[in-house]
């Protein structure tokens, strides 16, 4: 079994993006607060109606929960070495602070496949650089 789930704080701007096929995408890097000293990101891409519910719903600072898969990525820095990095393939989201009106939260939670393949390899690991992932409309369930 594969799940991940995450209450979090929103550390980005959210932009949406499209990957070559057209379908919707973002990326969302999640801060938890281990203690008064120590915070852990997490790296998160959402496809589809979870990336546009994100969009649209999700602010910078904003607490969310998240459910997703874990995956892990190889890339190569700018200094040629080869890099791995742990992401979140997200398949729920909740809004944990602020609300839609009429007082109710959001939730969206349609399951989605995870994407086959990288469109390309990230140039370095900052987490607002490098590609999506490469999907097409064949390897999404909706």
């Amino acid at each position: 079994m594969n799940s991940v789930q995450i209450v979090g704080n929103v550390g980005n701007v959210i932009e949406l993006n499209k990957t070559p096929d057209g379908t919707s995408a973002v990326r969302v890097s999640i801060a938890y607060r281990r203690n008064k000293d120590k915070t852990d990101w997490f790296r998160c891409n959402a496809y589809g109606a979870t990336a546009e519910f994100i969009h649209k719903y999700v602010k910078q600072g904003q607490q969310i929960g998240i459910t997703g898969r874990l995956y892990t990525e190889q890339y190569k820095g700018k200094d040629g070495s080869t890099h791995e990095a742990s992401k979140i393939f997200v398949t729920e989201c909740t809004l944990l602070s602020g609300q839609k009106e009429g007082g109710s939260k959001e939730t969206e939670s349609k399951p989605r496949q995870e994407p086959t393949k990288a469109q390309e390899k990230p140039t370095d690991d900052d987490f607002n650089t490098g590609p999506l992932l490469d999907i097409s409309s064949d390897d999404l369930p909706f």
